[in-house]
C-alpha cells in the first residue's frame, strides 16, 4: 500500500523553553509529512528535513503518543488524537489530521500542525 503524504499546516504552539527543535519545527509549515505509529517523515520543497522511528508512550482516552529520538541522541514526543478526538477535530478544523511535535519535558515545547 503507497504511503499517503499530507501537507502540514501550522496551528498553534505552547513554547516555555526553546530549543533546536522547536525552533525546526516552526518551519514545518507546508511541508509534506508521512506520519504513521512506527515513523515521521518531513520534507521541506523535497528535501527530507527529519525524520525518526517512533514508540508508543502511555496514552489516555483523547491521545496517542510516541517518542522519538533525533540523530543527537535526545528525546521527543509526537502526540495525535485518538480516533474519537480525530473525528471532531477533522469536522471542526476541516483537516484531515492533526499532529503535535513536543519536548518530554513538561515545561518544555508543543507545536501542533493540522494535516490538509
Amino acid at each position: 500500500m503507497k504511503e499517503v503524504s499530507f501537507t502540514a499546516k501550522y496551528w498553534k504552539s505552547t513554547i516555555i523553553k526553546e530549543n533546536a527543535l522547536s525552533r525546526m519545527a516552526l518551519g514545518f509549515d507546508g511541508a509534506d509529512v508521512k506520519i504513521s505509529d512506527t515513523n515521521i517523515e518531513i520534507k521541506v520543497k523535497g528535501n527530507l528535513v527529519f525524520h525518526s522511528t517512533l514508540k508508543p508512550l502511555p496514552s489516555d482516552p483523547w491521545t496517542i503518543s510516541f517518542r522519538g529520538v533525533l540523530e543527537d541522541g535526545s528525546d521527543f514526543r509526537i502526540i495525535k488524537p485518538s480516533d474519537s478526538s480525530l473525528s471532531k477535530l477533522q469536522k471542526s478544523m476541516n483537516c484531515k489530521g492533526v499532529f503535535s511535535i513536543a519536548s518530554m519535558d513538561p515545561q518544555g515545547f508543543a507545536i501542533h500542525f493540522l494535516l490538509i
